[in-house]
């Protein structure tokens, strides 16, 4: 509040409108205000299963938690505390664990040991190597394009484009490639005499959008439906455009190979299906996550 030189009172209207963003961003954060057909801030009661009231106490009892908040709030602190006094008592001698000098003692966990990569994702990568022994993460990235077609979901906001789709085509696979594998655009660039930095990077900004994504996403998830065999995966009947979160799941999917840290499950994701070894032997995923992100 600030006053006239009167002595009336009167609102800053700078200040009360920073005020008004910062609330409404916190209670975002917590989904108490949900905006209409997002994705991230979308209706809370669209994470919950359709019948969560009829089978409430199902699904708590396949959680193995408590019906009751006040219960869980306090199992929860009960947890911390012994997770916090086991610390107390074993930081000393903890290998893994230390005291920084730091702001007045910042606490440093060493990396955990990465887990060892499932049987089944060992023998998929072997028998991709042996059928297509000389086929790059890029070349399986254009035949997917020239199956199902994505790039044409890409366009621009504008009503006019300058490039003609054959050009737009091949320098929005490189983008894709460059900003999935993390590679870089520059780096993409270089390989290419044809095509420049500041190409892809109109590229990345011009025509590559989260909407544009999810509905690639989509048109690539359909196009594996249709061509996977039901007698190895059995009859399926849904569609990318039916999945709920189809580009936040499948792109937590798609970037679980590259980090081994978690629980392994044996969960699979269309977007896995672009793997390919690098010239040093290793094997990495185009993540559609990392080029969301980036774009």
């Amino acid at each position: 509040m600030t006053r006239f030189a009167q002595g009336h009172p009167r609102v800053n209207r700078i200040s009360y409108e920073l005020c008004v963003l910062q609330a409404l961003r916190e209670r975002l954060r917590c989904k108490e205000v949900w905006v209409v057909g997002a994705d991230r801030y979308r209706n809370p009661e669209d994470d919950v299963p359709p019948d969560f009231v009829r089978q409430r106490q199902t699904y708590y009892t396949a959680l193995q938690l408590p019906t009751e908040a006040e219960v869980f709030v306090r199992q929860l602190q009960q947890e911390m505390r012994e997770e916090l006094a086991a610390l107390d008592r074993t930081v000393p001698t903890n290998p893994d664990v230390s005291i920084l000098e730091k702001a007045g003692g910042w606490i440093k966990l060493s990396p955990l040991t990465p887990q060892p990569e499932p049987a089944n994702l060992v023998a998929l990568k072997e028998e991709i190597a042996r059928r297509w022994p000389m086929t790059s993460l890029l070349d399986i990235l254009k035949e997917t394009d020239l199956r199902v077609g994505f790039t044409h979901l890409f366009r621009s906001p504008t009503a006019w484009e300058n490039l003609d789709r054959d050009t737009l085509q091949y320098r929005l696979l490189l983008t894709l490639y460059g900003l999935g594998t993390g590679a870089g655009l520059k780096w993409v660039g270089m390989g290419h005499n044809s095509v420049s930095y500041r190409d892809l990077l109109y590229i990345r900004r011009r025509f590559i959008t989260k909407d544009h994504l999810r509905q690639a996403i989509a048109q690539v998830v359909n196009g594996i439906f249709a061509a996977r065999l039901p007698e190895i995966w059995g009859e399926g009947t849904k569609h990318g455009q039916d999945l709920p979160y189809t580009g936040g799941e499948l792109s937590g999917l798609a970037s679980r190979d590259l980090n081994r840290r978690q629980k392994p499950s044996i969960q699979a994701s269309p977007a896995e299906g672009f793997m390919c070894s690098n010239p040093r032997g290793s094997w990495h995923s185009m993540s559609w996550q990392t080029i969301r992100e980036s774009a």
